[in-house]
C-alpha cells in the first residue's frame, strides 16, 4: 500500500463535521484502516490506500453480530483471536498492548450495545452530556464513528466498527459520521463538480440535491420537496421510472433507493459524467440514456417524471412536433408533471406557451392518461400528478 499526503487540499474541507448518513448507504470497509491511523485524519491522500471489502464481510461486523445475535462468548468471535495474534505479535489493539487488556473489550461491546439500545445512537458530546461513556484525549470528546472517502465516492467505513454493527443490529436508520480522509481523485471531482456549478447557478449553488454528504453544504434551486411530495402520491406496484432532462441524477437516485428501476435521460454530457460518477460514489445501478429525449427506444415506463423541462420543447414548432409525437409513444400509468410559468422571460417568442391547464389538456390528448390532480407547488411552479384508468 502507498499514499501520499496532499496537503494543498486539507483545508477545502471542515473536517470537524459530522454528517447524518443512512445506515444502508454504509456498504463498505477500508481494509487498510490501521495504515490510516488517527494522526493522519483530516487529511487528503492520494495512492492505493482506499482498499475496500463488504461490510457483511468484515471480521469486526460479523464478530459483533454473533456475539449479540448468538450469543457467542468474545473470546470465541475472529475479532478476539486476530486481535490476540497481532497483540502477542508487540502490536496495539484498540488501545490494548496485553492480553488481559484486550479480554475486556467484550465487556466494553456489550455496553455499548446496551447503551445505544437505551438511548438510541448519540454523538460522544451527546454522551457526554448524559454522563454516558464517551472517549476523551486532553478532556476533548472524539472518536466519533468514521469514514474515509475512496477515490470513486465511496464511504468505507474504518472507525467505531462495534457501533456500526450494533446500529445494524438494532435497525437504527441513521448515524452521524465523520469523515476522516478523502482521496485525491475524488476531491478533483469534486473541484471540477464546483466548477461547473459556479459557472451555471453561482458561488456554493446548485441546481438540486444530491445523494452524498460531500454535496451537503450547497444551497439547491429545488429542494428535497418535490421527491417527498412524489413518493407521497405514488401508486402501488410500480416497478420503473423514467426521468426525462435528469440533469446529475438526483430522482433516479432517490427512488432506486425506493425500489424502482429508474431511467435518467440526460443530453448535457458533463452532466452525464456527473450522474455517472455519483452513481458510482453511491453503488447504484439506474440506467443512464445519454442523449435526446426523442431518441428513446424504449417507451415502456410505469412512471414518468417530466419537472420543469416540457416547456423547452414549446420553444420551436420542430421540438413542439416531437414532444406531441414523444407523448404519443408513451406507454406508462402516471406522469408527474411541474409546469412552468407562461410569463417567464424565456418563453418570449416561443411557438407555443400553454397556461397550466391548456398544457395539462394537452398532455391528456396526446397520450395513453385521462386524469390529472394537483399535488403541489415549489418556486411557484405547479406539480401535477397525471395518471390513466
Amino acid at each position: 500500500m502507498n499514499k501520499n499526503h496532499c496537503e494543498e487540499l486539507d483545508n477545502l474541507f471542515n473536517w470537524n463535521k459530522l454528517y447524518p448518513v443512512s445506515i444502508k448507504d454504509i456498504k463498505w470497509a477500508l481494509t487498510t484502516a490501521f495504515d490510516i491511523r488517527k494522526g493522519e485524519w483530516n487529511k487528503v491522500w492520494s495512492g492505493d490506500w482506499d482498499k475496500k471489502l463488504p461490510i457483511a464481510e468484515d471480521f469486526v461486523q460479523t464478530s459483533v453480530t454473533k456475539m449479540i445475535n448468538e450469543n457467542l462468548p468474545f473470546e470465541e468471535t475472529e475479532l478476539y483471536k486476530y486481535s490476540i495474534k497481532k497483540i502477542l505479535a508487540g502490536e496495539y489493539r484498540w488501545g490494548c498492548k496485553t492480553v488481559e487488556e484486550f479480554k475486556t473489550r467484550g465487556e466494553h461491546i456489550l455496553k455499548i450495545f446496551n447503551n445505544i439500545k437505551k438511548y438510541g445512537f448519540k454523538t460522544q458530546k451527546e454522551l457526554d452530556s448524559i454522563k454516558e461513556y464517551s472517549f476523551k484525549v486532553n478532556n476533548i470528546c472524539i472518536d466519533e464513528p468514521g469514514v474515509a472517502i475512496d477515490k470513486d465516492g465511496r464511504y468505507l467505513y474504518h472507525n467505531g466498527n462495534h457501533r456500526l454493527a450494533i446500529l445494524r443490529v438494532l435497525d437504527i436508520k441513521t448515524v452521524k459520521i465523520k469523515v476522516n480522509a478523502r482521496h485525491k481523485d475524488w476531491v478533483e471531482f469534486l473541484q471540477y463538480v464546483k466548477n461547473i456549478s459556479k459557472d451555471i447557478w453561482g458561488e456554493a449553488r446548485i441546481y438540486q440535491p444530491v445523494n452524498h454528504i460531500d454535496f451537503n453544504d450547497y444551497e439547491c434551486e429545488w429542494s428535497n420537496y418535490r421527491f417527498n411530495i412524489i413518493k407521497e402520491n405514488l401508486d402501488k406496484n410500480n416497478k420503473t421510472l423514467l426521468d426525462i432532462g435528469a440533469l446529475w441524477g438526483y430522482f433516479a437516485s432517490s427512488f432506486e433507493k425506493e425500489g424502482l428501476e429508474c431511467t435518467a435521460v440526460e443530453n448535457n454530457n458533463s452532466f452525464v459524467y456527473i450522474m455517472d460518477k455519483l452513481k458510482i460514489a453511491n453503488d447504484q445501478n439506474f440506467k443512464i440514456f445519454n442523449g435526446n429525449i426523442f431518441s428513446l427506444d424504449n417507451f415502456n415506463h410505469d412512471i414518468v417524471l417530466a419537472l420543469n423541462i416540457f416547456h423547452h420543447f414549446l420553444k420551436s414548432e420542430q421540438s413542439f412536433n416531437n414532444l406531441t409525437k414523444f407523448l404519443n409513444n408513451l406507454n406508462m400509468k402516471t406522469m408527474y408533471f411541474q409546469v412552468h410559468r407562461p410569463e417567464e422571460k424565456q418563453m418570449i417568442g416561443a411557438y407555443r406557451n400553454f397556461q397550466s391547464e391548456e398544457f395539462l389538456k394537452y398532455i391528456i390528448n396526446n397520450s395513453c392518461l385521462t386524469h390529472y390532480k394537483e399535488i403541489g407547488e415549489e418556486l411557484g411552479r405547479k406539480i401535477y400528478k397525471l395518471w390513466k384508468e
